[in-house]
């Protein structure tokens, strides 16, 4: 969990410093890197904000696998 909100906060800290300074035109291949860059950084923002806004249920899938257990066991 604190893992995804530095991942997360570390994303918004370079989107803020690199936005002004790219130049976001399709005449040169630099426009194009930029546009790529900020799609890649939109991705990482918005893996790492939905890892936080919806964690994994992880004891309904630790039950799951215990009574699955259980079964072939018994």
């Amino acid at each position: 969990m604190q893992r995804y909100l530095l991942v997360f906060l570390l994303a918004c800290l370079l989107l803020y410093f690199a936005v002004p300074r790219l130049s976001v035109t399709f005449d040169h291949i630099s426009g194009i890197y930029a546009l790529c860059w900020l799609m890649l950084a939109i991705f990482v923002i918005a893996g790492n904000l939905s890892a936080l806004l919806f964690p994994k249920n992880r004891k309904r899938y630790d039950t799951r696998a215990k009574k699955a257990v259980r079964r072939v066991r018994g």
